[in-house]
């Protein structure tokens, strides 16, 4: 059983059942809000800055052509969820949002532009994110502290000089202050909330859990092609195969939360005769340093939990009944294909897999080691690269 991922009323990926506990900790962890649809057994996310507001008031001459950095700021913030609303006059008293910016336009016989940022005297931390996205963009700027508390907290006046310069030049510079300003107002907001920059990605994330069954299928069907067809085979025959990790680790900036890793065990075969049926072995040091979950299923549930293809049951499963309580007892998981899998010459296989990193005492070491072993042909290979954190 898979549950479906839906992000603004999109569907866009699904995740095995099981690992629906894992998924929403994986999104409470980097930011995303996840709202849970019993009846339609599915996942909703929420962008991590759902609810926040930013009123953007713009001022310049009548007589000058407008400069749309409105229109940059709202493309540019619209994958985090950010309501970003145009007002035409400076706003009054109460304020009933998160951020306000004031753009004040002159344009007259400069040399270049140049912008000038007056804040609230606390709101350095703001500015000082605002400030490096505009310098990472090369834009010319500095900061102005009111001293007497003229602009009230999270108010911020850019008087940008503009020399006299055609639409071309006009238009680039407002795309580069948008793009600087969101890297500014997104790197506030993530530093304040203590939240993952991937939480303004959420494309990026789902992907790391998309299922594609038609990819699978493609898959296949260029393997068995390619096994099928005759060709000349070596004199020499090679059996060798290479096994590796690759994988992303998501930190945390919260000492009691864990680490957490994502990531997926390749079997590449490199030799030139067909392997089959690889069996993987997974060790954890220490035993109880890590959780591990992803595609494995247990043997009990392979007909109702594994993915389903039009030749039956897919995917990876646990071989032993009692895999849990070996994996809490040794560290050790051992899995195998659900169908008979065949990996032809320069062809792999991947287990995806999801760690928990359990945070250990100063100078203790987790680590995560594996090989894989082809029965047939009685060949055992260790995988070239292991996961390790030290504390």
């Amino acid at each position: 059983m898979h549950v479906n991922i839906y992000f603004r009323n999109q569907a866009l990926s699904s995740i095995p059942y099981p690992s629906l506990p894992a998924f929403r900790l994986y999104c409470e962890e980097i930011g995303l809000q996840t709202l849970w649809d019993d009846k339609a057994r599915a996942v909703h996310l929420i962008p991590a800055l759902a609810g926040k507001r930013i009123f953007f008031v713009q001022r310049m001459p009548e007589d000058e052509n407008p400069f749309d950095l409105f229109s940059e700021l709202k493309l540019f913030l619209s994958d985090s969820g950010v309501e970003l609303l145009k007002l035409h006059e400076k706003p009054n008293p109460p304020y009933a949002g998160d951020l306000y910016i004031q753009l004040d336009i002159s344009v007259g016989a400069f040399d270049k532009p140049y912008l000038t940022l007056r804040h609230h005297p606390e709101d350095d931390h703001l500015i000082h994110c605002l400030i490096k996205g505009l310098h990472h963009s090369k834009i010319d700027c500095k900061a102005q502290n009111d001293l007497e508390s003229v602009f009230p907290k999270h108010f911020i006046r850019i008087e940008c000089k503009f020399p006299i310069q055609g639409e071309h030049q006009k238009s680039s510079y407002m795309e580069g202050m948008g793009i600087a300003l969101t890297e500014g107002i997104l790197g506030y907001f993530q530093k304040d909330l203590r939240i993952s920059p991937l939480s303004f990605l959420p494309y990026s994330i789902l992907n790391l859990f998309k299922t594609d069954s038609l990819h699978l299928v493609q898959k296949e069907k260029k393997q068995v092609e390619r096994i099928e067809q005759p060709h000349n085979k070596p004199s020499v025959q090679l059996l060798q195969a290479e096994s590796f990790f690759d994988y992303t680790v998501h930190a945390t900036m919260k000492e009691d939360r864990p680490f957490m890793v994502i990531g997926k065990f390749t079997v590449k075969n490199t030799g030139n005769e067909v392997l089959s049926n690889p069996v993987l072995c997974l060790r954890a040091t220490p035993a109880a340093g890590m959780k591990l979950q992803g595609q494995m299923v247990p043997p009990n549930m392979v007909e109702r939990m594994s993915v389903q293809s039009t030749g039956g049951s897919k995917g990876w499963r646990y071989m032993e009944e009692d895999w849990l309580e070996k994996g809490l007892d040794k560290g050790e998981f051992w899995i195998s294909p659900i169908q008979s899998m065949q990996i032809p010459p320069q062809g792999s296989e991947s287990l995806n897999f999801q760690l928990t990193i359990l945070r250990q005492e100063p100078s203790q070491t987790v680590k995560l080691e594996a090989f894989v072993y082809f029965q047939e042909h009685n060949l055992r290979f260790p995988a070239q690269n292991r996961i390790a954190f030290s504390f």
